[in-house]
C-alpha cells in the first residue's frame, strides 16, 4: 500500500486510524516492559552496568502503561475537548522522551559489552515506540475535531450535568 492510500484510508475513518495506532502502541508498550525489566536486571546484576539506565527503564514502561490506559480512556469514553488535548500533550512529551532515551540507551550500549545487548534493544523498542507516537500525536491534532464527541460540552454524552444550586 502506497502511503497516499494510506493517508485516504486514515482521513475516511480517524477514529479507526488512530485505535489502531494506538493498539500498536500498547504491542510496542508491552515490548518495552519485557525489555525494560530485563535491561534493569542486566544493568543492575553486572559491576559495569548502569542503575540509572535500569531505572530509567522502569520508569519509562510505567509512564507507557499510564498514557496506553488514558490513550484507550480518552478514544473510547473521555471525549471532550480538555481530554483530548491532555492525551496530545502527553503524546507529544512521550515521543520526546522516548527520543532522548533513545540516544542515552546507544550511549549505554557503547560503555560495556556486558549489557549491550539489553540496552541496543531498549534503544530499538524506544525507536519504533517513538515513530507510533509521531504518527498517533500528528493524527490526533489532525482528526481531533473527528474525535471531539459532539454532546460533551452539552451535558450529553457522559459528561457531568451542571451543579444543582439546591444541593448547597
Amino acid at each position: 500500500m502506497d502511503f497516499n492510500a494510506h493517508i485516504e484510508e486514515a482521513k475516511k475513518s480517524p477514529k479507526k486510524y488512530l485505535t489502531n495506532l494506538l493498539y500498536v502502541s500498547c504491542v510496542w508498550t508491552t515490548v518495552l516492559v519485557l525489555v525494560g525489566i530485563a535491561d534493569a536486571a542486566t544493568n543492575d546484576s553486572s559491576d559495569t552496568g548502569d542503575k540509572g539506565a535500569g531505572f530509567a527503564a522502569v520508569w519509562t514502561f510505567l509512564l507507557l502503561i499510564c498514557l496506553t490506559i488514558s490513550g484507550f480512556a480518552v478514544m473510547r469514553k473521555y471525549q471532550t475537548p480538555l481530554s483530548v488535548g491532555i492525551l496530545l500533550g502527553a503524546v507529544v512529551m512521550m515521543t520526546q522522551l522516548m527520543f532522548m532515551l533513545f540516544w542515552a540507551f546507544i550511549g549505554y550500549a557503547g560503555h560495556s559489552d556486558d549489557e549491550k545487548s539489553a540496552d541496543q534493544a531498549m534503544a530499538a523498542f524506544l525507536f519504533f515506540q517513538m515513530i507510533t507516537f509521531i504518527l498517533f500525536g500528528h493524527g490526533l491534532w489532525k482528526f481531533r475535531t473527528e474525535i471531539v464527541d459532539e454532546g460533551a460540552n452539552t451535558g450529553e454524552a457522559g459528561a457531568m450535568p451542571p451543579p444543582n444550586p439546591d444541593a448547597l
